[in-house]
């Protein structure tokens, strides 16, 4: 008995759902005009502009002749779908259909790297309900991003911007870098190694190759490693990814797997690549665009004077992380005029024994580091990481 009342029981249950609908949208079919080139894997230079047809399929593979509306469009490249939905951000274009059909499209693909596709999906109106609803092409092929692909902005900075609003393009995809924006001549050496972390930059050296070597704005990227990383200044990439991510304003490669270029088995490492630091000057310093385009760079800086930490800020930044402010030397006084701040975690350098010595060069990596803090407070500043002892010229310093 109490297994009839059971069966009878989930029998009603079953009832209770919605009913079967064959007419409902099942699936977004899209048809590429069959000129559009959606280029390969050994030769990634599809078209970025689409042309194509969308045809609405109900359950039964029919074309579901009821349903009009609008759908949206994205791009799904690197992991995820651009625009970012989670951020808020709208689709590339939103598509008419009428009786389940929409043809005659047109659709300019927004920035794209690696293996991507198009796609459409029904989320829904003010006034209808979604049925998520979806379709993709095939795999469109786009070549994968440069290092300067990595570290651009949205929009092009602005001397005056805040750092926050520096954030990568690709912020939050999956990226790989496997190729240099010079080609034959370029490089992936790198330039920095920290105790956690290293940074890359894409070298335009001679013909081949050889050195010296120079490099490009936004050519530059810091790689997060979380523990000791497995190269040193002067290796070669062939090839890093990882994840984009922005540190309190600092784009970086985070989970990242590199793989060096050997000769034989041999990882090649080459000081002689690692490209000219730029020079900063009191101009380029105050001017956020510049620092920007040399953001995860080696960069130099002549006859600053040391400071020695005196507000509570810069003795905690002191005391946390090696850092401390400078005079650029141009009568603008400690930290002035957008100076930035120099950093030594890897060895011990005294501000307060040596404050007020001019340093004649230092050498560093470039990063920025903007927010909020905890207090609600913004912040925003530049510090040069240097590298070594050796990158310190000051012949007073004790």
């Amino acid at each position: 008995m109490r297994r009839l009342a059971l069966l009878a029981l989930l029998a009603a249950g079953c009832h209770q759902g919605p009913e079967f609908n064959p007419q409902e949208v099942q699936t977004l079919e899209i048809t590429l005009a069959s000129d559009v080139n959606l280029g390969t894997e050994a030769m990634p230079n599809a078209d970025r502009t689409l042309r194509f047809d969308m045809v609405a399929r109900d359950r039964t593979g029919g074309v579901a002749s009821g349903f009009n509306g609008k759908i949206q469009s994205y791009v799904f490249f690197a992991g995820t779908l651009s625009p970012d939905r989670a951020a808020g951000a709208s689709s590339l274009q939103e598509i008419q259909v009428t009786g389940g059909l929409a043809q005659g499209l047109t659709l300019n693909l927004p920035t794209a790297f690696g293996p991507s596709s198009l796609w459409l999906e029904d989320a829904g109106e003010p006034d209808r309900a979604p049925t998520y609803a979806a379709g993709s092409t095939p795999t469109i092929w786009y070549r994968e991003p440069y290092l300067s692909d990595v570290q651009r902005p949205p929009v092009p900075a602005r001397a005056s911007a805040s750092l926050s609003n520096y954030h990568s393009i690709l912020e939050g995809k999956q990226v790989r870098v496997n190729q240099s924006q010079h080609g034959v001549d370029g490089r992936l050496v790198v330039t920095s190694v920290d105790a956690q972390a290293y940074s890359v930059s894409d070298a335009k050296c001679g013909p081949g190759g050889t050195p010296p070597c120079t490099s490009v704005a936004l050519g530059h990227l810091y790689v997060f490693t979380f523990s000791k990383p497995p190269v040193e200044v002067g290796s070669l990439l062939k090839e890093v990814r990882g994840g984009v991510t922005e540190f309190v304003g600092f784009t970086e490669l985070s989970f990242p797997r590199q793989d060096l270029l050997k000769n034989g088995e041999t990882p090649i490492i080459d000081a002689r690549l690692v490209p000219t630091p730029v020079l900063l000057t009191p101009a380029t310093v105050a001017d956020n665009a510049v620092m920007e385009d040399n953001e995860a760079a080696l960069v130099e800086l002549r006859g600053v004077i040391v400071c020695k930490p005196a507000s509570p800020d810069d003795i905690d930044r002191f005391e946390r992380f090696r850092q401390f402010p400078i005079d650029l030397g141009t009568g603008s006084g400690c930290g002035g005029a957008g100076a930035p701040s120099l950093a030594m975690p890897s060895f011990t350098f005294d501000p307060y024994q040596n404050d007020g010595k001019r340093i004649d060069s230092v050498l560093g990596m470039v990063r920025n580091v903007a927010g909020d803090s905890s207090g609600g407070r913004s912040f925003s500043f530049w510090t040069i990481n240097v590298r070594a002892p050796a990158d310190v010229k000051c012949s007073t310093c004790i």
